[in-house]
C-alpha cells in the first residue's frame, strides 16, 4: 500500500520537474547539475541494494527522504547559479513543493504504519 501511494507521489512530482525542465535553459541547467552531482553525487544507504519490497515502511521512507533531500540540496545549488529572477522564483517553487511533498509522504507512512 506505501508503495502505490509513493508512486503517485514521485509521478507528480516526476510531471513537475518536466515542466520545470520546458521553461529552463536546459544547456545551462545540465551544466549546472553535472557540475554539482560530479562533486556531490547520489548517496545511497546499504539498504538500498534490496528491492522495496522486502524493506519495512520505515526503510523505505527513510530512503525517499533522503534521496528527496539530496535533490533538495541541488535546488538550492542551482538557485545559487541562477541570474533571473524568474528563474530564480521557480526553482523556489519547485524546492518547496518538493519539501511540502516529503512532510506529506511522511505524514501519511506514519498513518499507513499506525493501521
Amino acid at each position: 500500500m506505501i508503495l502505490n501511494y509513493v508512486s503517485g507521489h514521485e509521478a507528480s512530482l516526476e510531471r513537475m520537474v518536466e515542466g520545470f525542465l520546458s521553461t529552463a535553459n536546459r544547456n545551462a541547467l545540465d551544466t549546472w547539475c553535472y557540475d554539482y552531482i560530479g562533486k556531490h553525487p547520489i548517496v545511497e544507504h546499504g539498504h538500498c541494494d534490496s528491492p522495496f519490497k522486502e524493506l519495512d515502511t520505515d526503510h523505505i521512507m527513510e530512503n525517499i527522504v533522503n534521496h528527496h533531500e539530496q535533490v533538495i540540496e541541488l535546488y538550492e545549488h542551482l538557485y545559487s547559479r541562477v541570474d533571473i529572477d524568474s528563474a530564480k522564483e521557480l526553482l523556489e517553487t519547485v524546492k518547496s513543493v518538493e519539501e511540502n511533498e516529503i512532510k506529506r509522504m511522511v505524514q501519511t507512512a506514519n498513518r499507513f504504519s499506525d493501521m
